[in-house]
């Protein structure tokens, strides 16, 4: 739902991705930037530590989930060299 308002605010203003960047960082509250509020952003949150943060946390994430994948292997199991 967020890609498709994003393209949505991009394509009716004709503007590109640099362009509605700038738009999301220069709008400082929620009610002005629909899209501050589909990532649950506070008014007065940094748009790009916020954003930061967010993938900050997916990388963790998909580190745990490498890990806790890596305990299903066995030390018996066909390993393919790279």
């Amino acid at each position: 739902m967020l890609w498709r308002l994003r393209r949505e605010i991009k394509d009716a203003n004709g503007w590109s991705l640099r362009e509605l960047s700038n738009f999301q960082i220069a709008r400082k509250t929620s009610g002005e930037n629909c899209l501050r509020a589909a990532y649950g952003m506070e008014p007065d949150e940094d748009i790009l530590a916020y954003l930061l943060k967010l993938k900050l946390q997916l990388a963790a994430r998909s580190a745990r989930a490498r890990g806790e994948a890596g305990s299903f292997i066995s030390d018996d199991c066909v390993r393919v060299e790279a």
